[in-house]
C-alpha cells in the first residue's frame, strides 16, 4: 500500500545527509555527538556587541575621573562596575586586545587574569571592562 509522503517526511529525508555528515564518533571514550541543526552563518553576531545606555553612561562618567594608572596602550580607571581599560592608540584594534590588557595591567599592579571580560564602545573610545 502506497501512502503519500508528507512535507515533513520529505524535509527530514532531504536533511538527513547533512546531519549524518556531522556525526562524530570518538573511539577513546565512546562518545557520539549528533548535530542538532545545520549551522548557518549569523552576520549580525559578528559586529560589536551593543551595550546598555545606563552602563555606557556609568563608564563615560568614570572615564572623566583621574586614571589609576597608564600603560603603553591603556589608561586604567576604577569604576562602579569594575576596572576599565581605555584604549590609547591611533586606531582601535579589530578584536578586543584582552591578553594585551591583562599583561599591561600587571605593570600597574592589577592582576586581571581571572576576571570576567567585556568590551564597550563609548564616546571616549574602546573600553575593556574587567569585573568579578
Amino acid at each position: 500500500m502506497n501512502r503519500p509522503v508528507t512535507a515533513k517526511a520529505q524535509n527530514q529525508l532531504r536533511l538527513r545527509p547533512k546531519i549524518q555528515t556531522c556525526l562524530i564518533t570518538r573511539l577513546i571514550d565512546q562518545e557520539v555527538s549528533h548535530a542538532i541543526a545545520v549551522p548557518r552563518p549569523c552576520p549580525e553576531a559578528c559586529g560589536m556587541a551593543s551595550t546598555s545606555t545606563a552602563l555606557n553612561g556609568l563608564l563615560e562618567e568614570a572615564l572623566q575621573e583621574a586614571s589609576i594608572g597608564e600603560t603603553t596602550h591603556f589608561h586604567w580607571h576604577a569604576t562602579a562596575v569594575g576596572i576599565a581599560a581605555l584604549w590609547q592608540g591611533d586606531a582601535p584594534p579589530n578584536t578586543p586586545p584582552f591578553d594585551q590588557a591583562v599583561t599591561e595591567g600587571l605593570e600597574v599592579g592589577l592582576d586581571l587574569s581571572r576576571e570576567e571580560r567585556e568590551f564597550h564602545q563609548v564616546s571616549n573610545g574602546l573600553v575593556l571592562l574587567f569585573h568579578s
